[in-house]
């Protein structure tokens, strides 16, 4: 078996596009929105969005797009296609997004999230102690990249 073939990862840590409440610009992932200068008393909806090439070889394989943390809802789209939908301030989500993606050229990734306030209130988004302690945060707070896999251990184990 060759496992050179068996998985490939594209990393999406690093700038992408943003926009919240009138303010908009460049931002790094991860990090939370408030420690790059936007607005600490904003919940959302913040959009991050970036482009992304895939490989035409990627297509013989499913594609995930896979977030380590996110906080906190989320909605994810890729080629103006919602791929999903998620909610968490600490879990990991992972969406199959073979079916949005155009191979051997760029496609649009964007991920509008809200952070636990007025939308999401706080006590019920279990923020654990922050709220006691300090202003929560918002954002793609954990890394996230694409892989292109021919299996997850979820398929083969069941």
């Amino acid at each position: 078996m060759n496992f050179d073939r068996l998985e490939r990862v594209v990393s999406l840590d690093g700038p992408w596009q943003f926009s919240l409440e009138g303010h908009s610009g460049p931002i790094q992932a991860p990090g939370c929105w408030e420690a790059q200068g936007y607005p600490k008393d904003v919940d959302g909806p913040a959009l991050y969005s970036r482009t992304v090439r895939i490989p035409t070889e990627w297509s013989a394989q499913r594609t995930w797009l896979e977030c380590d943390a996110i906080s906190y809802a989320a909605r994810i789209s890729v080629n103006g296609v919602e791929a999903g939908r998620r909610q968490g301030l600490w879990t990991p989500c992972a969406f199959d997004i073979s079916h949005l993606l155009h191979y051997g050229v760029d496609n649009l990734i964007e991920i509008e999230v809200y952070k636990p306030g007025t939308t999401y209130p706080l006590r019920q988004t279990l923020a654990g102690f922050l709220p006691d302690v300090a202003v929560t945060f918002g954002g793609l707070w954990q890394s996230a990249r694409l892989r292109n896999a021919c299996a997850r251990f979820e398929e083969l184990s069941g």
